[in-house]
């Protein structure tokens, strides 16, 4: 696959425009919705990482590494367990694809 970087930003764009956890603050305070918001909160961090970072394939791989791997979480999170364990296996989804080069234009999320 030819790395499109202008087409894979606008991708990951998409991804992240699509996430809206602060809909998600207006539910009850229950353990669902909380993680509910972290997952959807993660997914938008991650996404917006991908986006900024898609220019090059060297340099998408090397960011999701850095997330796979520093552990770093978010203090808006309700759970940060649940925030990291959705932002890690999803960035490490998006790096087996890339890494076959699986056509990174078709996922969903």
């Amino acid at each position: 696959m030819i790395w499109e970087g202008n087409k894979i930003n606008d991708h990951f764009i998409n991804l992240y425009n699509g996430q809206n956890p602060e809909s998600l603050l207006q539910k009850p305070k229950i353990e669902l919705f909380e993680n509910l918001f972290d997952i959807s909160l993660a997914l938008k961090d991650l996404y917006g990482t991908c986006a900024q970072n898609a220019w090059t394939k060297e340099r998408m791989l090397t960011s999701l590494e850095n997330i796979i791997t520093s552990g770093v979480g978010d203090n808006r999170a309700y759970n940060q367990e649940t925030y990291l364990s959705a932002k890690i296996d999803e960035a490490k989804k998006i790096k087996e694809l890339i890494v076959n080069n699986s056509d990174i234009l078709v996922y969903k999320g």
